[in-house]
């Protein structure tokens, strides 16, 4: 799923200014590229480059020369993508030709037998169905399988319900995975070995119970951090703006103070509390850590908001409530790709460093251009 996660921050940041925007859509082509958002989005036109889209309907119908990255509600891909198809959704239907590989998650899945993919496949849901051709292996995931397709390479199913249709080819190796037997058509063509093995119920449930846990613990703690930003940014605007834009202006300080004050405030309070007399104080440095470390965060993501949203929407990163949304938009992106293995730490770091730097720039006096007249 890093896939998703990877595109949800031109996603999200494109979709604020939807929140003020005279038209239902944004749009913009930038070089061969193309990135919409909206609600109902209908791409009829070629695009020569990569397309970018996150709305309630995603419908592509047109030829795209590059990769797709779609987000939505429902995703229907129509027309052949001469790279990579990456799509999101409460549904996902592809009904074309990929010319790479297509990674596809929802909560329905169905690859028609009019979709053919020259790369490799692979799909997770709730209900994955697939009819299509795979030029390379095929994996599918999810309680609901079935499979009823051609694939020139190896075929790996893990689910709840398995079920192998009578259309079936298979050039390579069949790997089952799932809590109950698979029913596999006398008519379906495996060339290689099948194997199947039995999962306990338990297994998956206990999976269910420890990833919902964790959305859920995710879920609290994003929105914790979006009520604090949002309230610090009505409280202290100017200020804010001016010390997210110290990110900008003065990085490679911002990234060296943020690194001192976050490893040298826990020593310095520990020193402190080694004399009777300065407990006090490492008390309370212990007391302050925390707080600044989420108020350093929170300008390293408003950097990144007031950004983006100068790109794409010139002047309105001077106002309060696209500055608000645009800052929602991206800490819940910073939330999404906090899940992806090693980098999503790694981004949320650096998150982390800048505006702790920068902010402490700030508070020492530095100032990225003279000061606005009240």
């Amino acid at each position: 799923m890093a896939w998703v996660w990877s595109a949800a921050v031109p996603i999200l940041i494109a979709t604020v200014p939807c929140a003020w925007a005279d038209d239902d859509n944004v749009d913009r082509v930038l070089g061969s590229d193309h990135y919409v958002a909206g609600q109902v989005i209908r791409v009829d036109r070629p695009t020569p480059g990569d397309l970018v889209a996150a709305g309630g309907m995603i419908d592509v119908r047109a030829p795209v020369a590059g990769d797709v990255v779609a987000v939505g509600g429902s995703v229907e891909l129509r027309a052949p993508v001469e790279d990579d198809v990456y799509a999101a959704g409460g549904s996902v239907r592809l009904e074309s030709r990929v010319g790479e590989s297509a990674r596809l998650a929802g909560r329905s899945i169905v690859v028609t037998r009019e979709a053919v993919v020259d790369g490799s496949l692979a799909a997770a849901g709730g209900s994955v169905r697939f009819e299509g051709q795979g030029g390379e292996a095929v994996s599918l995931a999810g309680p609901t399988l079935v499979f009823d397709g051609r694939a020139a390479g190896d075929v790996y199913l893990a689910g709840r319900d398995v079920t192998v249709g009578p259309s079936t080819v298979i050039d390579g190796k069949l790997t089952i995975r799932s809590a109950r037997p698979a029913q596999i058509d006398p008519g379906a063509r495996i060339g290689g070995e099948i194997v199947q093995e039995a999962v306990e119920v338990e297994e998956f449930r206990f999976q269910r119970v420890g990833d919902a846990a964790g959305r859920w613990f995710l879920g609290f703690w994003t929105v914790g951090v979006i009520l604090a930003g949002v309230l610090l940014l009505v409280l202290a605007p100017h200020f804010l703006r001016r010390s997210a834009a110290l990110v900008g202006v003065r990085p490679w300080p911002s990234l060296g103070l943020g690194f001192g004050l976050l490893v040298g405030v826990p020593v310095a309070s520990v020193l402190a509390m080694v004399t009777l007399i300065g407990i006090p104080i490492g008390m309370l440095l212990l007391a302050l850590y925390f707080p600044m470390l989420l108020a350093g965060y929170l300008n390293g993501a408003l950097f990144v908001a007031d950004r983006g949203l100068a790109r794409l929407r010139p002047g309105a990163d001077a106002r309060r409530w696209p500055r608000i949304l645009a800052l929602v938009a991206v800490l819940i992106a910073l939330s999404l790709l906090s899940g992806l293995p090693v980098v999503g730490g790694w981004i949320g770091f650096a998150v982390l460093l800048f505006g702790l730097g920068a902010l402490a720039l700030r508070l020492f006096g530095a100032s990225p251009a003279p000061e606005p007249a009240p």
